[in-house]
Order: C-alpha cells, then structure tokens, then sequence
C-alpha cells in the first residue's frame, strides 16, 4: 500500500509540473511528451525548458522519466524527476537550484550549474547537481538532441541522454542510465528506434529496453 501511494504522489507531482509550466504563460516554448514502446517497458517522459515571463534570466528546466515493465507489479515502475529553477550568467552559463525525486530516496534539494546551447539544427544541456540527500549524492544529466533538416517539411532526429548518480558517502554508484532515439521529425511530430540502458544500485544491476518512441509538443 505504502508503494501505491508513493508512485500515486509522483504521478500527481508529474502532472502537477507540467500543468504548472503550460499555464503560468511561460514564453511559448513547446513540451515534448514521448512514449516508448519497448520489449520489456513502456515509458513516458517530459521535457521543460522554459523561460520565465519577462525574463531573459529566470528558466525552468524538469526532466520527468515513468517506466513500467509489461504486466508487472505496481513496484517494478521506475520514477525520476529532475527540476531546478535556474538564472542564467552568460551566454547559456547558469546558477541552478530544484528538487530531485526517485522512486526510493524521496524528494532532496539540490544545488548546482546549467549550461544550454539552443539552435535550429542542435540542442545541448548539461546540469551537474549536489543532492542534499542523507547520503549525499552528485548527479550529471547530459541531452543531446541533433535535427538537421532533410526537406521543407522533413527533418531527421536524434537524441542522447545519459544521467548518473554517485552516491557520495559511500562512494558508490547509485542510478544512472543512457537513451537513445533515431528517427524522422514531421509536422512536430518525432517517430523512430529507441533504446534506454538503465544500472541500478552498487552492483550496477542492468536493465535494456528496446523499441519504438512517438513524440509530439503540447
């Protein structure tokens, strides 16, 4: 019971975040929302990268992950959310301050830096954070997103996400994983190949996932 709470609380903070970000007028900047299909999970993420109203300083940037494997038990799905407010330096460099939420530590705040590099063609964001968790953990989160275009209407896609967690006081591997996507941008629609590679705990106890992702804007 105690587990079905806790994935109902980050199911409601997931939604909560992204209602948040599309109606406080934000300056207008799409939501991806994907859906992996998998051989062994189904898988939905969002990404917000928004800047604050009449501001050219104050963004908001969240990286939710849900996973689930295939007629499994409500405790074999998977939750990570990493959000942080961030003020912006120079030219992409930034100060940043959020919470970050896994399915087993809870919420911790966190502190760190942010930098963004945004173009037609490339998209780049690196956040490396200080959890303030009780054992103290460093997480790195890298996206990597490259869409050249092919025609008028037609644009290749590709992605490449990787997060890792070190657990500081036990200087020990905590969670981390890597996500890549290939495939086809039509009309603000995405479609292609995906695979996610996940590790788990000291051991770095492996899990893949194989499959097919559609992705749109809201």
């Amino acid at each position: 019971m105690e587990m079905i709470q806790r994935e109902s609380l980050m199911l409601l903070f997931f939604l909560f975040v992204g209602i948040i970000a599309k109606g406080q007028e934000f300056k207008e900047i799409p939501i991806p929302v994907e859906l992996t299909v998998g051989n062994n999970r189904l898988g939905l993420q969002t990404i917000i990268n928004k800047y604050f109203p009449e501001s050219e300083k104050f963004s908001f940037f969240s990286v939710t992950n849900l996973e689930r494997q295939h007629r499994s038990e409500v405790n074999n799905s998977d939750f990570i959310n990493n959000s942080q407010i961030s003020f912006n330096l120079k030219k992409g460099f930034g100060i940043s301050t959020g919470i970050n939420i896994t399915k087993f530590s809870g919420f911790a705040p966190t502190i760190g830096v942010q930098y963004v590099l945004s173009n037609a063609k490339w998209l780049l964001i690196l956040t490396p954070n200080y959890i303030f968790s009780n054992d103290r953990n460093f997480s790195m989160l890298t996206l990597l997103e490259f869409k050249p275009k092919i025609s008028n209407r037609l644009k290749m896609y590709s992605r490449f996400q990787s997060f890792y967690n070190q657990n500081i006081k036990s200087a020990a591997h905590e969670r981390s994983y890597l996500q890549i996507r290939f495939g086809f941008d039509y009309k603000k629609y995405q479609s292609g190949l995906a695979a996610n590679l996940d590790y788990f705990g000291i051991n770095k106890i492996f899990k893949s996932n194989y499959g097919v992702f559609i992705r749109t804007t809201i």
